[in-house]
């Protein structure tokens, strides 16, 4: 049974998560990679990420949210109904992050100036670490298809 965090965001299993509908994100270091694109699914255009149609992502540091929050790690989310620690710090990064890789056949990016803009997000969001939690989620990133070696 899925969780709902807000009106927005759900909790399929522990580590995956979803949308439906249209979701919108604005990233400055999305903004300074110059990264664009416009398609039925997704637009990224100055620094804005428009998701119009749902996206299905699983997130290890969103799954572990509620363990950072109880041992003091980790900051209480934005209030979400159904969810006794609130919608994740890193649900926005871990969006963005998500979108990249689905598009990296599409967009002129490296793998790593993905997970710089992870990292620049996820400190944006106050998690704690930001380039150990940038770093680790780099090791789970495709190796090939990108158009734009590193």
């Amino acid at each position: 049974m899925p969780i709902h965090y807000n009106e927005t965001i759900l909790r399929q299993s522990k580590w995956v998560f979803s949308f439906e509908g249209e979701y919108r994100v604005y990233s400055e270091a999305l903004e300074r990679s110059g990264a664009a694109l416009s398609d039925a699914k997704v637009i990224i255009d100055s620094g804005q990420l428009i998701v119009k149609e749902g996206l299905v992502w699983s997130s290890w540091l969103m799954g572990i949210h509620e363990f950072l929050v109880f041992v003091g790690l980790c900051a209480l989310g934005e209030s979400a109904l159904g969810f006794r620690f609130g919608l994740p710090l890193a649900t926005s990064a871990c969006i963005i992050r998500a979108q990249l890789i689905a598009l990296r056949h599409e967009l002129a990016l490296s793998a790593d100036q993905v997970t710089e803009i992870f990292r620049d997000e996820l400190r944006k969001a106050g998690m704690p670490l930001p380039g150990l939690c940038a770093w680790c989620s780099s090791w789970s990133m495709p190796r090939d298809g990108w158009q734009k070696s590193p």
